[in-house]
């Protein structure tokens, strides 16, 4: 678990990346994948589903669920279709 800043960079990156809520949907997909490696999941939170049209990311797994307070929330796994692991 890192807790910093996108603005202060990052010494590494990650195979996983959230936020909670900190951005607009599209905004987090646009930020997030520049923190993961080659093949690294972005995970957004949101208070409903999103699905962006054809810019390279693809929406791999989602859930719908409930905080305490019976609020409605939506989760999306997302990989980017540019963002690949290279032969080893």
């Amino acid at each position: 678990v890192v807790r910093a800043r996108l603005e202060n960079g990052f010494p590494s990156r990650f195979e996983v990346a959230f936020s909670r809520a900190t951005f607009p949907p599209e905004r987090w997909l646009e930020l997030g994948f520049s923190t993961l490696v080659p093949g690294g999941r972005l995970v957004l939170l949101s208070t409903q589903e999103y699905r962006p049209a054809g810019d390279g990311k693809r929406l791999i797994e989602c859930a719908d669920y409930r905080i305490a307070s019976g609020v409605a929330r939506w989760a999306g796994c997302f990989c980017s279709t540019w963002n690949i692991p290279g032969p080893d």
